[in-house]
């Protein structure tokens, strides 16, 4: 595996020594908050442990949560003297936690938390890694919730960078038990066009 794979992830290792339920706190007091900035370190000092980790790896799971204006942790480091990969993998996390929040009901549709990351928190991350980010996740991202021109309902399970109108999709039907359900692309195996987007709560 290389690097990049392979520090993506571990990146979050070092939660698995917090005390149970922080890390998936939808709250975190002061002092929990203090315990989970520390998870980057802890992570480092598991790795360490193990024989043959590049340390490329161990970089990516130590920077993964710094941002290029400075305001990151835990060292607080600029967009210069932040790794690569740990840009790559910095971004990807935060879409994860926007789309994936603790809190269940904060959590945004994927196409609004592209959004967001653009529109008010691109100085945390490299520009050219965050629009490639964007490009690759397409119009209508993975996960997101669509209904069809047939008033259908389903949801996005993999993006085609040069058809973005054109994912591949599975249509919601009750009757048929997941593991069973068809995976079409749009305009090659069914004839239909995403009309709307949903949350998933709804």
């Amino acid at each position: 595996m290389n690097p990049l794979s392979l520090g993506a992830l571990l990146h979050d290792v070092g939660q698995l020594l917090l005390p149970e339920g922080i890390a998936s706190s939808p709250k975190l007091s002061k002092a929990g908050w203090i315990l989970v900035k520390r998870h980057p370190l802890t992570g480092v000092q598991l790795l360490s442990k193990l024989p043959g980790i590049d340390p490329t790896v161990m970089k990516i799971v130590y920077q993964h949560h710094e941002q290029c204006h400075g305001r990151g942790y835990p060292k607080a480091l600029k967009c210069d003297t932040i790794s690569d990969l740990s840009k790559i993998v910095a971004i990807a996390d935060v879409y994860d936690r926007l789309v994936n929040a603790r809190d269940v009901k904060r959590g945004l549709a994927p196409h609004k938390a592209l959004a967001l990351m653009f529109a008010k928190k691109r100085k945390e991350f490299q520009g050219e890694y965050l629009e490639t980010f964007i490009k690759m996740l397409g119009v209508y991202p993975p996960g997101t919730v669509c209904r069809f021109s047939s008033g259908d309902v389903g949801v996005v399970v993999s993006v085609d960078p040069a058809n973005p109108l054109l994912p591949e999709v599975v249509i919601y039907d009750a009757n048929i038990p997941k593991r069973d359900a068809m995976i079409y692309r749009l305009g090659e195996d069914i004839d239909l066009s995403i009309t709307g987007i949903l949350n998933p709560g709804e």
